[in-house]
């Protein structure tokens, strides 16, 4: 059993906090590339504790930045997307795909550190992929390679899956199959016989187990 404080430091991924400091070392796929459209409306994000938004400018650019607008706090997920910036619709302020401030109506001079807060993204096999972690090691040969969403001819169904549930918890459930008796007894889990099959074995390192499949395959 798990202590509280042991508790939090998993569970917790916001920014600083142990688990949220790993995650931001690897690229992490969020969105269908499909769903987002040049000049079209601004995504609303949440990733790994913060609030982001995500647009495609009009020259096909993904930018990922932060939900609020630095002058006021407008959120910008309410912003225009229109000849590739972002423009927020409190006072007019427009942001490129990488955040900088382009343009202030009625102002010439635009501080060069004015910008909003961005990550880098990376748009591969139909899907856009984030990096939160240091902006310096965001190497894009990182990014995990699925050859089959590219591969014309492969067939499938792209789609989300939403969770009202800490990650975790997730992680609990697609490890440990044995629940698939008892949660999915009538669809892919055969029957509640094949819990008492089951046959953990030894593990050299990490986790294995060994079960039985229903399906015979």
């Amino acid at each position: 059993m798990l202590s509280r404080e042991d508790n939090e430091r998993l569970v917790r991924v916001g920014p600083g906090t142990p688990m949220g400091t790993l995650m931001r070392l690897y690229w992490m796929p969020f969105l269908l590339a499909r769903d987002l459209l040049a000049d079209g409306q601004p995504h609303r994000v949440r990733l790994l504790g913060e609030d982001l938004v995500a647009f495609r400018d009009s020259s096909s650019r993904c930018g990922l930045v932060d939900h609020a607008c630095p002058h006021r706090g407008a959120p910008l997920v309410f912003a225009r997307n229109e000849d590739n910036g972002l423009r927020c619709m409190y006072h007019g302020l427009k942001f490129d795909a990488a955040g900088k401030c382009v343009q202030i109506p009625g102002q010439e001079n635009i501080p060069p550190k004015l910008g909003v807060r961005s990550y880098p993204v990376v748009e591969r096999d139909r899907l856009i992929w984030i990096w939160m972690g240091d902006p310096a090691k965001a190497g894009p040969a990182k990014i995990l390679d699925f050859p089959y969403l590219r591969d014309t001819g492969w067939r499938g169904h792209p789609g989300y899956l939403h969770y009202d549930a800490n990650y975790l918890l997730i992680v609990d459930n697609l490890s440990d199959f044995s629940h698939l008796a008892f949660v999915h007894a009538k669809t892919l889990g055969g029957s509640e016989e094949y819990a008492f099959m089951s046959k953990p074995a030894p593990a050299l390192s990490g986790i294995q187990f060994t079960r039985a499949w229903p399906f015979g395959t």
